[in-house]
Formats: structure tokens, sequence, C-alpha cells
């Protein structure tokens, strides 16, 4: 049967949680948590204590599955929700991905640091590569690789602000 209730532990080494079922007065044994795979690809969940999930339950509430967290009246989808994107942010702000389906593209915000170091490397790197002399950029490059140097160097740029 369909049952709605809180998480109240959370044992990530075996994949599964306990639930607080309110309207039985009852919380779970631990009980798996349903995954996209588990064989050979690997996933985890993210839940959090008191968070609202489903379950699939037998009759008396013994065996069952974690189907997965829902929304509430205090919990919202993410802002800039809509049918064409998918986006994971987490809580605290540190990481936020965008999939826009319609336009085909992707925007990661507020990028780990040592992601963004990356990129600063690179930046620095195209810098040092575009030697300016009286004749124009010089190290040795042919005008193709410098002008795929300055188109990459734009192009990331947004990612560094």
């Amino acid at each position: 049967m369909l049952k709605f209730g809180f998480i109240t532990e959370i044992d990530h080494a075996k994949g599964c949680v306990r639930v607080n079922f309110a309207s039985d007065q009852i919380v779970s044994n631990p009980l798996p948590v349903s995954v996209p795979a588990s064989k050979k690809d690997k996933y985890t969940f993210p839940f959090s204590i008191n968070e609202q999930v489903w379950c699939l339950m037998d009759e008396n509430c013994e065996f069952g599955v974690v189907g997965g967290a829902i929304y509430s009246q205090k919990d919202f989808p993410p802002q800039g929700a809509r049918e064409d994107k998918l986006i994971t942010e987490m809580n605290d702000g540190t990481f936020r991905l965008e999939i826009d389906k319609a336009s085909g593209t992707f925007k990661v915000s507020n990028l780990d640091v040592s992601f963004k170091e990356l990129f600063e490397d690179l930046k620095i790197l195209i810098e040092n590569l575009k030697v300016k002399t009286s004749s124009g950029p010089s190290v040795g490059l042919l005008p193709d690789t410098i002008n795929r140097l300055n188109q990459f160097g734009e192009k990331y740029k947004k990612i560094l602000s």
C-alpha cells in the first residue's frame, strides 16, 4: 500500500532509512531506498532527517521500499523549475546545475573551488600563450590556434565571473 511519512534515521552505508508513519503511529524497520541503478552503476540518495517521502509497504508496514521524496507546502521545487529544465540544487547554495532541454544549454552555478581553479589556470595559460609583440601575438603559435584560444577565453569568461 502507498504510505507517506517522514525520515527519522538514515544509514547511508546500507542504503536504508527508517520512516515515521504518523497516521499509524509507527516507525518502520530499515527500508531500502529506490535508486536508478545499484548493480554496476551506483547512486546515492541525499535524503535528510524529517524529509517527507512516499513508500510502498506491505499491509503490516513491516516490509517495503522508499520510492522518493515529495514536495510539500513547506518544501518547494527549486526556483526556475519548468517542464523543459532539469535542476539539481544543494540547500546550502554550494552547487546548482541547470540543464535547459529547450535551448540545449546547461549552467553550473557556485562552482567548487577546485573546478574554478582549473578554469583560472586555463585562463592564465591562455594569456601566457598570447605574447603581444608589435606585429601581433607571438610564440610560434599559428593564427588559427590563437583564434581558438581567444574563442575559448571568451566562451568560458562567464564561468570565471
